[in-house]
């Protein structure tokens, strides 16, 4: 059985932010905040303790009272490395990733997926390393729960220059878990104009 208790929450923030003009998007506002706070807000909520991984705009991150991980390297070498960092300072048995740019998943999701989880795991006498959400539409590999014991595998991973995540999750024979959520909730915020902003 896995706990709240046993799960700390990664909010994914290091990105480079292409599509939204090269901007931070944990920086920008949203419903009277920012996104990286409102997000935040979603997080601690379900988990024992929080980690932001960011790259840039550390002052800010910083003051949002959670320990920030940052990539070795400075070319936005992508999510894993984030992981990678996260999982290494990571002080539970599992974490828990979000992407900070989708910010409409239901307010109860950890909970949710520990509760499919843990009637898949009674069921099963597999040690399974890491779990990722899917709807009847498609898989969402970032939003993951991830045991710390796949840490060595995803140091070798990421020493290989390897950088996708799908097949990291592949590697560690992930399972999907499809909770009914509706694949609108999992609708990024990409563009300006859904932040409410011009480019």
């Amino acid at each position: 059985m896995i706990h709240l208790s046993q799960v700390t929450g990664l909010l994914l923030s290091g990105g480079q932010g292409r599509r939204v003009g090269n901007q931070d998007k944990g920086c920008l506002p949203f419903n009277g905040t920012t996104l990286a706070e409102s997000q935040l807000d979603w997080l601690k909520q379900q988990t024992a303790n929080c980690l932001i991984s960011a790259n840039r705009n550390l002052s800010f991150y910083s003051q949002l009272g959670y320990s920030v991980v940052i990539d070795p390297q400075n070319n936005f070498p992508g999510p894993l490395t984030g992981i990678l960092k996260a999982l290494e300072q990571c002080e539970t048995d599992w974490l828990f990733v979000v992407p900070v740019d989708v910010p409409y998943l239901p307010s109860n999701l950890l909970e949710s997926l520990l509760s499919e989880l843990n009637r898949l795991l009674l069921q099963s006498k597999n040690h399974y390393l890491g779990f990722y959400l899917e709807t009847d539409e498609r898989s969402h590999f970032l939003n993951l729960l991830l045991s710390k014991k796949a840490l060595p595998i995803l140091l070798d991973f990421v020493a290989k220059d390897k950088k996708r995540v799908k097949d990291f999750l592949v590697e560690i024979n992930a399972q999907p878990l499809n909770l009914g959520i509706e694949e609108s909730a999992f609708r990024n915020m990409n563009e300006l104009a859904d932040f409410n902003l011009k480019s």
